[in-house]
C-alpha cells in the first residue's frame, strides 16, 4: 500500500455544528402595477465544525479509537481520516446535491470525515490538545424557480391618519366618549407593514417551527436619512426597540415572530404572518418629493429547507442525533427587498380626520337628530342610522345616536361616521317685572356634541369642505332653536 494513500477509521467524535442552510432573495414592488418574483441565484451550503478539544467533541474515547485502529494497521498511511457519522438527505430532487456528492437515488449520504493523521497532526496526542478545529464546507444549489410559491411577501400601506379611524367607532365606545376636542390632520406619515411567509406543504409533514423575521430594515431615498427621534415602530400595541442601521441613514428592528393563519389542507402551503407593524414617521415633508423607499425583511425558517430537502444526522455508531445537544442546524433564509413607489403610495392614502362640534342650549332629542340627517342629505349624502343602546340622558354626556353617511362610488367613496352625544339638566330662569316683582321658572336645558370621523382617499379638500358646510348648516339651524326658547 502506498504511503500517501488515505485510509478511514471510525472514531467516536461529535461535531460542534453541522449547519445546512439555503438562501433565497425576493424582489417586490408596491405601486400601481405591483410585482413580485423569486430571484435566481439561490444557494445552499453545508458547514461542518469539529474542534479537537479533548472533551466535548474529539474526546478521549475518540483518541482511544484512533490508537486502537493504529495498532490494527501497523503500517498506516501518511494521511488517515476518521469517520464520525453521516449526513443523510432525502427529497433533494430540486437541488444538485446528487451531482455535488457523486451519488444517485432518492437518498444521499454524505460521510463526515476528520483527519486523525496528517502533516499537522503528527502524533495522536494532537487530537486532544485543543489546538486545532476542522472547518469544512460543501456548497450546492437549489433548482431554478424553486420553490414554486414565492416564500415571502410584504403587505405595505401608506396612510396619513387622524387619531382614530371612523371604522372603529362602533367597537370602541370609550374612544367616542373621550373625543371632545377638535383634532386636525396629523403631521406624520404611517406605514403599515405585514410580512407573509409561505412554506410549501408535503404529505404527512408539519413544519417544526414558525418562521421568524430576524430583521426589518427601512431605507429612505438616496440623500435622505431617518433619525431615531423621528420614527416610532409598534406592533401588538407595544413599542419596538429601533436601531440605526450600519449606513447611519436607515432604521432596523429585530426578531418579529409569526402566527400560523390556519392549518392547511394536505399538500397545501403553510401560511404565516407577522402582526401588523406600524411605522410612524414624524415630519415626513422630504419624503413627499422622493420617488421611492425600500423596506427589507430577513426571514428565517428554522428546521425547514425551502427546496424540500429533509436532513438527518447520524453518529459513528449509526444512531440518529436528537435532543438539545443535537449539533444539526437546518434552516432557510429569505431576504425580501420591497420597493415602495411613494408617488403611487401617496395617491392611495386614506385621510381619517376626527372633528368635534359642540352646541350649547340645544336639548338633545329625536328632532335634533333629524336636523342632522337633513343637513347631511342636503349635502347629497346617503344617511343610515346605526343601532345604539337605549340609555337615559342625564347630566353626563351620553351617546344618543350613531349615523353613517356616504357619497360617491363604493371604491372611491367619501365616508362620514357621526356620533351624537347629549346632556340634559334642569336650569332656572329669573325675570324681573315692573313694580320690582321677580319671577323664577324652571326649565330643561342641555347641550349636544357631534363627533365626526371622516374617511376619504387621496385628497382631503372635499371632506374638509363638506364637514365645514355641515357645521355651518347645523349652527344656523340650532341658533334658530335657541332663539325660540
Amino acid at each position: 500500500m502506498s504511503g500517501t494513500e488515505k485510509r478511514t477509521a471510525f472514531v467516536r467524535a461529535r461535531p460542534k455544528t453541522v449547519l445546512v442552510e439555503e438562501k433565497y432573495e425576493v424582489r417586490q414592488e408596491v405601486s400601481r402595477n405591483p410585482d413580485i418574483a423569486l430571484e435566481s441565484g439561490a444557494s445552499g451550503i453545508i458547514k461542518i465544525e469539529v474542534p479537537y478539544d479533548g472533551h466535548h467533541h474529539v474526546t478521549r474515547a475518540a483518541l482511544d479509537d484512533a490508537r486502537r485502529w493504529s495498532k490494527q494497521h501497523p503500517d498506516p498511511p501518511t494521511e488517515t481520516v476518521g469517520g464520525i457519522g453521516h449526513l443523510v438527505m432525502t427529497g433533494h430532487t430540486d437541488t444538485d446535491l446528487a451531482e455535488v456528492t457523486g451519488q444517485s437515488g432518492r437518498t444521499v449520504a454524505l460521510p463526515l470525515l476528520i483527519p486523525i493523521k496528517s502533516a499537522e497532526l503528527r502524533s495522536d496526542t494532537a487530537l486532544v490538545a485543543d489546538r486545532f478545529t476542522l472547518r469544512h464546507e460543501v456548497g450546492y444549489r437549489p433548482a431554478p424557480h424553486r420553490p414554486k410559491v414565492v416564500p415571502v411577501k410584504l403587505e405595505i400601506d401608506v396612510t396619513d391618519p387622524g387619531t382614530i379611524s371612523g371604522r372603529q367607532i362602533h367597537s370602541d365606545g370609550n374612544a367616542i366618549s373621550s373625543s371632545q376636542q377638535l383634532i386636525a390632520f396629523q403631521r406624520y406619515l404611517e406605514l403599515s407593514i405585514t410580512v407573509q411567509v409561505y412554506v410549501a406543504g408535503r404529505k404527512n409533514w408539519n413544519p417544526p417551527h414558525h418562521p421568524v423575521v430576524r430583521r426589518m430594515r427601512l431605507v429612505p431615498p438616496a440623500g435622505l436619512s431617518l433619525a431615531l427621534s423621528a420614527v416610532e415602530v409598534t406592533y401588538n400595541d407595544e413599542p419596538c426597540l429601533v436601531q440605526q442601521d450600519v449606513t447611519g441613514t436607515g432604521l432596523q428592528w429585530f426578531d418579529i415572530t409569526t402566527t400560523l393563519h390556519r392549518v392547511p389542507k394536505e399538500d397545501s402551503s403553510w401560511y404565516y404572518h407577522t402582526p401588523q407593524m406600524l411605522v410612524r414617521i414624524y415630519q415626513p415633508g422630504e419624503l413627499f418629493s422622493a420617488r421611492e423607499m425600500v423596506v427589507y425583511a430577513e426571514v428565517e425558517t428554522e428546521g425547514v429547507l425551502l427546496s424540500g430537502t429533509d436532513v438527518r444526522l447520524f453518529d459513528a455508531r449509526g444512531r440518529q442525533t436528537r435532543g438539545p445537544r443535537d449539533p444539526l442546524v437546518v434552516r432557510s433564509r429569505v431576504e425580501a427587498e420591497t420597493t415602495v413607489v411613494l408617488d403611487d403610495a401617496f395617491a392611495k392614502r386614506v385621510f381619517e380626520p376626527q372633528l368635534t362640534f359642540h352646541f350649547d342650549e340645544v336639548i338633545p332629542d329625536s328632532v335634533r337628530i333629524e336636523d342632522i340627517r337633513l343637513a347631511l342629505r342636503d349635502l347629497q349624502f346617503a344617511v343610515k342610522a346605526e343601532p345604539v343602546a337605549e340609555t337615559r340622558v342625564g347630566k353626563a354626556p351620553t351617546v344618543i345616536a350613531s349615523l353613517t353617511a356616504t357619497r360617491g362610488d363604493p371604491d372611491d367613496a367619501l365616508w362620514l361616521w357621526l356620533v351624537v352625544l347629549g346632556r340634559i339638566q334642569r336650569t332656572q330662569r329669573r325675570s324681573q317685572h315692573p313694580g320690582g316683582r321677580r319671577f323664577t321658572s324652571k326649565l330643561d336645558s342641555g347641550d349636544l356634541t357631534l363627533v365626526v370621523f371622516g374617511d376619504v382617499p387621496r385628497d382631503s379638500r372635499k371632506l374638509v369642505h363638506d364637514v365645514n358646510a355641515l357645521q355651518v348648516g347645523l349652527r344656523d339651524q340650532f341658533r334658530r332653536v335657541q332663539a325660540q326658547r
